[in-house]
């Protein structure tokens, strides 16, 4: 993926926010969003990723660190942007799933517009932010899919995961045609495998 069409022009300020989705889980949305991150902080930007799976978010594992406070005291509006994210490395913060309450049940679609409209305020110190969501189709994923600048859909060479990422498309892109949707294909062996998918 060249990173350089990825960065959003509409707002010269804002970074360019990124969703990960997938119509199924066990593709592999967490570890494509934080390999991603690592390789867009290598190459010298700044990243705060978002953990958006309410029920199970696990990007702090990958970040091998322990979110005390996170997204939902950010969304309440009990902390600032700054407060609520944890520090990754030198170029990476995320803004993880906290270890104080529970977000069981998501956010409400107000709630949801709200985040989207706060980062792009709030987060004018980062160049990219990576939202990785949870599986399948829901009202604050769709909320903030239409909030971002480029929707990546992973899936796997599995007929369950081509199916349900299919459906998630075709609702994307029904309910918003100008969606910039683009197709993930992981666990490849092969460039022809990938291309074929």
């Amino acid at each position: 993926m060249n990173k350089l069409h990825l960065r959003n022009s509409a707002y010269a300020a804002a970074p360019t926010i990124v969703s990960v989705l997938s119509g199924k889980g066990g593709v592999g949305k967490s570890l494509v969003t934080f390999n991603l991150a690592h390789t867009l902080a290598t190459d010298g930007y700044r990243v705060l990723l978002i953990d958006a799976d309410f029920s199970s978010g696990n990007l702090h594992i990958f970040g091998n660190v322990r979110c005390e406070f996170g997204i939902r005291q950010y969304i309440g509006g009990e902390l600032s942007l700054a407060e609520a994210t944890t520090h990754v490395s030198d170029a990476i913060d995320l803004l993880g799933a906290s270890l104080r309450g529970s977000l069981v049940d998501g956010i409400d679609v107000a709630q949801t517009a709200d985040l989207i409209s706060r980062l792009r305020d709030e987060a004018t110190g980062y160049d990219y932010i990576l939202i990785d969501h949870g599986s399948g189709v829901t009202k604050s994923a769709t909320v903030l899919a239409h909030g971002s600048d480029v929707n990546l859909l992973v899936v796997v060479p599995e007929l369950t995961s081509l199916a349900d990422a299919y459906g998630l498309y075709k609702f994307l892109i029904e309910t918003n045609p100008s969606l910039d949707c683009r197709l993930l294909v992981n666990r490849c062996q092969a460039d022809d495998e990938a291309g074929y998918i």
